[in-house]
């Protein structure tokens, strides 16, 4: 089963999620996600970002993140290393709508 964790500043995250339930609301156990907020560490971000992932319990993940080079992207990318993780950057509600659709068999 595919995942989809959208991780983006403080409240994107949020408001993709609610855009994507709009739309696919079968998908709702599919996706995690994690509004990163100003002013912590990045370790700490980090932490968290890897709990989330990990509640999804799937094998394969498309991360979702929002700016390239922020701190979301930074700690996606580090969540790239990881095995059956994948990311992409710059998400839209678009972009958004197109994967769960393409990953529809899997949610």
């Amino acid at each position: 089963m595919t995942g989809l964790f959208i991780i983006a500043h403080a409240p994107l995250a949020s408001a993709l999620r609610e855009a994507a339930m709009h739309a696919f609301p079968e998908a709702a156990k599919a996706i995690a996600i994690y509004d990163v907020p100003p002013g912590d560490a990045t370790e700490i971000y980090e932490a968290e970002a890897s709990r989330r992932l990990a509640s999804l319990g799937t094998t394969e993940t498309l991360v979702l993140t929002d700016v390239f080079g922020a701190t979301p992207c930074n700690v996606a990318k580090r969540l790239a290393e990881l095995p059956g993780v994948r990311v992409v950057a710059g998400v839209n509600v678009p972009m958004l709508w197109r994967a769960l659709k393409i990953g529809r068999a899997h949610v």
